[in-house]
């Protein structure tokens, strides 16, 4: 999965005379995020413009801004820090972030761009609490409410270089399809266990179809090369396998 999202928020651009149009410097689509693939959207990715200066040369503000939707809230690594790294663990311990007086409905960062004459940018990046200037790689928390409870995930971010107006893009995202359960920043949630039971058609294997996608494989052994095949008769969730004549292995993967 490979989606572009610019995280970037508040820009303030002086341009020459002969461009107004901030899109130039700033071409942006707007997106929407389905974390948990439900049909509802978690998080957007808006953008707003206004000339706010007609004397040549003209000012034109323009707002980039991740916003919440609906219940869903951006969370805060610690008390000082908004962004996570790679394994630090998403839970109920993280707070709210704040932005605007609003408790952990936008991540906003605020950069700005002078450009006064042809061939000439001067930039500059920070955000509030903490700031990703000097990052390449920045993964935010959050915490989605579905009926069953509290769930969290994470969206991670990044760019090719530390230049100022090298906008970040969205590389992957992931949440844990159980209520409560912590998730590692940057990792998917753990595989759930593999349930074994025998019946009088055979094999019935289980395991918790809220994690969703899952494939399930045999091996005859586990001898390396290991020549894993896909279950034919599996479904979400469970699978029903006829008695063979030798043993196998069965294990729980993520395509």
């Amino acid at each position: 999965m490979q989606r572009t999202l610019f995280f970037s928020a508040l820009a303030v651009v002086i341009l020459n005379a002969w461009s107004s149009d901030c899109s130039e410097l700033f071409p942006f689509d707007p997106l929407d995020i389905d974390l948990d693939a439900d049909g509802t959207i978690d998080v957007r990715y808006l953008q707003d413009t206004a000339v706010i200066a007609n004397d040549p040369p003209p000012l034109t503000e323009a707002a980039r801004y991740a916003k919440a939707a609906g219940s869903t809230r951006f969370l805060r690594a610690n008390r000082t820090k908004l962004n996570f790294v790679s394994g630090d663990v998403i839970s109920s311990a993280n707070g709210l972030h704040i932005e605007s007086g609003v408790s952990g409905v936008e991540l906003t960062f605020h950069f700005t761009i002078n450009y006064g004459f042809p061939r000439f940018v001067e930039c500059g990046y920070s955000d509030r609490p903490t700031s990703w200037n000097a990052l390449t790689n920045g993964i935010a928390g959050i915490r989605l409410q579905q009926d069953d409870g509290f769930h969290y995930g994470w969206i991670r971010f990044a760019r090719p270089d530390l230049e100022p107006a090298t906008p970040f893009a969205v590389v992957d995202y992931a949440y844990n399809p159980v209520p409560g359960a912590p998730i590692a920043a940057g990792e998917p949630p753990p595989l759930p266990p593999l349930q074994v039971a025998t019946g009088e058609t055979g094999l019935m294997l289980s395991w918790d179809a809220r994690f969703p996608g899952l494939q399930l494989e045999w091996a005859e052994s586990l001898e390396e090369p290991v020549n894993w095949q896909p279950v034919a008769e599996a479904a979400e969730g469970s699978a029903v396998v006829p008695p063979a004549d030798a043993n196998r292995f069965y294990r729980l993967r993520r395509p």
